[in-house]
């Protein structure tokens, strides 16, 4: 691609969009799936307050290694843990 140099370059608008995807994309999941009652406003702004947590973590303990491969498995599931804590607790 044009402007490209590197690959790891050109690699980041595809990281940052599977970020931003999965942030919204996981509360916006569990709150359909719940049948939208609860707030999924409230569940994103817990997903990205994770999410930036992760990204934290990565920039204190470096992007390889075992405490990296924890940390990006851990942002998922806590991701959808606190989406579900949040939606069935702001459940109408």
């Amino acid at each position: 691609a044009a402007g490209c140099e590197g690959d790891e370059i050109c690699l980041m608008p595809a990281l940052v969009g599977a970020i931003v995807g999965e942030t919204l994309g996981v509360p916006l999941g569990v709150h359909l799936a719940e049948g939208r009652r609860g707030s999924y406003a409230l569940g994103a702004l817990a997903s990205a307050g994770i999410t930036a947590a992760g990204l934290a973590g990565f920039a204190l303990l470096g992007d390889s290694g075992p405490p990296a491969q924890g940390i990006a498995v851990l942002v998922p599931v806590a991701q959808l843990w606190a989406s579900i804590a949040v939606e069935r607790r702001t459940a109408r």
